[in-house]
């Protein structure tokens, strides 16, 4: 078994309003009751990163994983398998990706 490295543990954490504007909501949707957020937190020991991403949304499309996972790699360096992505399954929101 390898020891893990160990350095400096820096950690970064974001919050951000996803919420559609009303005159784009699915006809459906009569109003926005509450917003819906994407949050992320980003751990970082100088040796390994990795990224925590929940979505307030029913499901995650494949294309949309793909895209967001592309981003996270290309912008934070952290490695796909570092990445944990997840919707948080609420009903309250509009789907993301082609159909919604």
């Amino acid at each position: 078994m390898t020891t893990p490295k160990s350095g400096q543990l820096r950690v970064g954490a974001a919050k951000v309003d996803i919420t559609p504007p009303a005159d784009a909501l699915p006809s459906d949707y009569k109003s926005i009751h509450d917003p819906i957020y994407a949050r992320a937190i980003v751990l970082d020991n100088q040796h390994t990163k990795v990224v925590l991403l929940g979505i307030d949304v029913v499901m995650l499309l494949e294309g949309v994983y793909t895209e967001l996972t592309q981003q996270i790699i290309a912008e934070v360096g952290c490695p796909i398998e570092n990445i944990l992505m997840s919707a948080t399954h609420t009903h309250a929101s509009p789907g993301i990706g082609p159909d919604g």
